[in-house]
């Protein structure tokens, strides 16, 4: 009769054991399940935040994109001749010095030579960043009309650019029409 009572002792203490288990699972199923939801929570909260963040640098960079804008109009390209200057006598190889400022992106400078009303383009103007002045030497060959001739600081579009380079790259060396928006000129002599 005592091991029926043992056996039935052991098997009170086995169930409230598992019983006891079981209760302890459920809870921290429980906390578990609550710290998920916490962390889902705090997660749906940063992704939130991100994309707030992500939303306000955009609009601060389409900002800054139109202030950008306004400034290029405030302060639109400008370029000087430096040498040679006005009545200059040269010889029929020349020294030019230039200056141009803020030069735009897609635009392309020349210094060309005008004799009557036609052009004939010298030299291109490779614009660096962080650099205002070039310098380097042209020639004006011809013969003009009394001497006198005008050199020109252009700023011209790719359409007039590639022009350009097919003339300067070609034999016809009858001058050409610019179409262009002139930086700078100077009226200078030639040496006879």
């Amino acid at each position: 009769m005592r091991e029926p009572l043992i056996v039935m002792l052991v098997g009170i203490v086995v169930l409230g054991g598992l019983g006891y288990l079981a209760v302890q699972v459920i809870g921290l199923h429980g906390r578990v399940c609550t710290l998920e939801a916490h962390q889902r929570a705090n997660l749906e909260e940063r992704i939130t935040a991100i994309e707030r963040d992500v939303a306000v640098i955009k609009a601060i960079s389409t900002r800054v994109d139109v202030l950008s804008a306004r400034v290029a109009t405030l302060s639109p390209t400008t370029g000087h001749i430096l040498a040679p200057r006005k009545d200059n006598v040269v010889s029929t190889a020349f020294r030019y010095e230039i200056e141009i400022n803020n030069p735009s992106d897609g635009k392309y400078y020349y210094l060309a030579n005008r004799i009557g009303g036609l052009y004939w383009p010298k030299v291109r103007i490779n614009t660096q960043p962080g650099k205002s002045q070039y310098s380097g030497t042209t020639d004006e060959g011809g013969s003009p009309p009394g001497g006198h001739f005008t050199l020109f600081l252009f700023e011209v579009g790719q359409d007039m650019h590639l022009e350009i380079t097919r003339w300067l790259n070609g034999y016809d060396f009858r001058g050409i029409q610019i179409d262009g928006r002139v930086l700078d000129s100077v009226d200078v002599v030639k040496r006879r």
